[in-house]
């Protein structure tokens, strides 16, 4: 991927992190990158309300991070879950 990468900037190798936005919607949460020079960030927000950040030693790292963390708050128990067969006891 770098060297299409660097085929598409004439040769000049971009960054990885250069090429994520700073501001993605992931299922109803909005995830804000941010770079402190020592570690990415992945700033969480439902709606307003900062939930929760992720960090990462890159933004991929920091979005599939947060990524996750948001995909745990939306598992369900599975005794609520309606696509799971009841154990037969």
């Amino acid at each position: 991927m770098m060297e299409e990468l660097a085929m598409v900037f004439g040769s000049r190798i971009v960054a990885s992190e250069d090429v994520y936005p700073s501001t993605l919607e992931y299922r109803m949460y909005q995830i804000q990158t941010i770079d402190d020079h020592r570690e990415a960030i992945a700033v969480i927000y439902d709606g307003e309300r900062e939930v929760q950040r992720e960090y990462g030693k890159d933004y991929h790292q920091a979005i599939e991070r947060a990524k996750a963390w948001i995909d745990e708050q939306d598992e369900m128990p599975e005794e609520f879950d309606l696509h799971v067969e009841p154990a037969i006891v």
